[in-house]
């Protein structure tokens, strides 16, 4: 079983990476080094892959790539940020949303960015949300919030951030 998995995700056969992370997910350590391998060139768009690949891509890195593996999702959500919006909020959306604490590196990278990218929602809010979640501290971020509250507890997290540098 686990060679034909390895096998189709070196094909980047579609739903191979899915079933690469139920596999790892249950133990199945095989898969890793050809799962990571392909999750770093999805989240670079060095190959194509279905939409639905892209959680599970980003889930095996924060899982269970190393600090490079960890390292090249930062980045590709920094370039993605400039050059591609689109992909920039579905690679996050992939990523976020966990309990993982790596998510502070990644939610790092949204904080400066004001963009409305989940309406009503800026990209800042929901990763001063993600921090505040995962951290278990209270920025203040709540529903209903004004304009200038919100920049206040964005703002919290923000400094946060920068005086806890996430792990690797």
């Amino acid at each position: 079983f686990l060679d034909g998995v390895n096998a189709a995700m070196r094909r980047n056969a579609p739903g191979s990476l899915t079933i690469a992370s139920f596999a790892a997910n249950a133990g199945k350590q095989a898969v890793l080094p050809d799962a990571l391998d392909l999750a770093v060139r999805l989240v670079n768009r060095a190959v194509t892959s279905p939409a639905p690949e892209m959680q599970p891509a980003a889930q095996l890195i924060l899982n269970y790539g190393d600090a490079l593996h960890f390292d090249a999702l930062v980045a590709a959500l920094s370039r993605f940020k400039r050059d591609d919006e689109k992909f920039y909020r579905d690679l996050w959306g992939a990523a976020a949303y966990g309990q993982n604490r790596r998510t502070f590196a990644l939610a790092a990278v949204l904080i400066d960015d004001r963009r409305p990218g989940f309406f009503p929602q800026r990209y800042c809010d929901v990763a001063a949300y993600e921090v505040q979640r995962i951290s278990g501290l209270d920025f203040g971020i709540k529903q209903g919030m004004t304009p200038a509250a919100r920049d206040a507890s964005v703002a919290r997290a923000a400094v946060w951030l920068t005086a806890h540098p996430s792990t690797r």
